[in-house]
């Protein structure tokens, strides 16, 4: 047997619906931090990814860096090459000049060395067979010296300006490297920390949801007990009133449907019985208005006894009683399928072939005489 809250004497025994809801509000809480740290789990495997590819990038900056320093060194002695090729080259000059005019003041006029020193490039005389044959074997060695050393520049000079802009590549990559470490980090940091963020925040409001259930919970226990206090106080002044009628000669007149006794089925009549004119309001359990399985809660309410809002549980909430066999207090359920399967109405047996019950929308409360088109052949006793 459960034990019913006070539901319609106070006000602040939760609802089956509140109990539920705040149950349903923890599920709902839990499988969020359930969601949100897998989340987390997945973001803290991201984080460990992004620092591997913050590693790898900063690698990759460090090795930019030594491209960077290798460029430059390169560079220095490309421009130290350059120079010094430039230097030979003038020196050479220098000499051949000398030579040049030597030979113009034996020769009485202009040599075919000083046509050397004076052409555009110096190098084109080398193919030049009639300048070789009347020159020197000095003369064209110091000629092809002066050609290897424009050449020295020459090569120099290229070699320069391709570690020049290989040390620019060298300097690009590694700003690039760097910035890619660096948002690589921030993101993973990012992340975690907007997931952590979240976590502690749905956790919190678990901790509220399960609070919450808490306090439902043990409003209801202490309801059940009000009820039991107030259910017991109720029996022992019926059984004082019952026997007070025995020995003043008889009962008190009343109403015609007044079940007398102290027994927790004659509470639960005479608390239906009281409700007769009340209109039917789908989903309401009193007390100024019922539907059919709302009144059954009501009425056994008064008793002590709690029943769910729902006449398919309301028929599994006790024992079975056959049609035969019913005394008042117990309760009668009609089926649109012949099964409990297909319960959609319940009444309560009140004696002498009678009903009450809160029957449909536009039809109060009321007594009628059992009917038995689509009852169920077994009633139930709740208690």
């Amino acid at each position: 047997m459960l034990i019913a809250p006070s539901a319609v004497a106070d006000p602040r025994n939760p609802t089956d619906a509140e109990i539920a809801q705040s149950k349903q509000a923890v599920s709902d809480r839990a499988a969020e931090v359930g969601r949100i740290t897998a989340a987390l789990v997945r973001a803290q495997a991201n984080v460990a990814s992004a620092a591997q590819r913050a590693e790898v990038a900063a690698e990759k900056y460090n090795k930019a860096r030594v491209d960077e320093q290798i460029a430059t060194v390169s560079a220095t002695a490309a421009a130290k090459e350059a120079t010094a090729a430039q230097a030979q080259l003038q020196e050479m000059t220098a000499r051949l000049d000398k030579v040049a005019a030597s030979n113009y003041k034996s020769a009485g006029g202009l040599g075919p060395l000083t046509a050397v020193v004076t052409a555009d490039d110096p190098a084109d005389v080398l193919h030049d067979a009639g300048l070789l044959a009347v020159m020197g074997n000095r003369q064209v060695d110091g000629l092809k010296e002066l050609d290897r050393a424009r050449t020295r520049r020459a090569n120099a000079l290229s070699t320069a300006r391709a570690a020049l802009l290989k040390q620019a590549a060298a300097r690009r990559a590694a700003e690039s490297a760097k910035h890619a470490a660096e948002r690589a980090q921030a993101d993973s940091q990012r992340i975690a920390a907007q997931y952590t963020a979240q976590q502690a925040d749905l956790q919190t409001k678990l901790a509220a949801a399960q609070a919450h259930a808490g306090l439902l919970v043990a409003a209801r226990k202490a309801a059940v007990a009000r009820a039991r206090a107030a259910a017991a106080a109720r029996a022992a002044a019926a059984r004082a009133a019952a026997s007070a009628r025995r020995s003043g000669g008889g009962p008190r007149g009343g109403s015609g449907h007044h079940v007398p006794g102290g027994s927790l089925a004659a509470i639960a009549v005479n608390a239906a019985l009281s409700q007769l004119g009340k209109p039917y309001v789908w989903g309401a359990a009193g007390p100024n208005s019922y539907d059919c399985s709302g009144l059954m809660l009501w009425s056994y309410a008064h008793a002590g006894i709690y029943l769910p809002h729902f006449s398919g549980y309301q028929y599994q909430s006790g024992r079975h009683i056959p049609l035969g066999a019913l005394i008042p207090g117990d309760m009668v359920f009609y089926s649109f399928n012949g099964s409990p399967s297909g319960i959609h109405h319940v009444a309560m047996y009140i004696g002498g072939g009678s009903i009450v019950e809160a029957p449909t929308q536009g039809i109060p409360v009321h007594v009628r005489s059992m009917y038995y088109s689509g009852i169920l052949p077994l009633g139930t006793r709740p208690y």
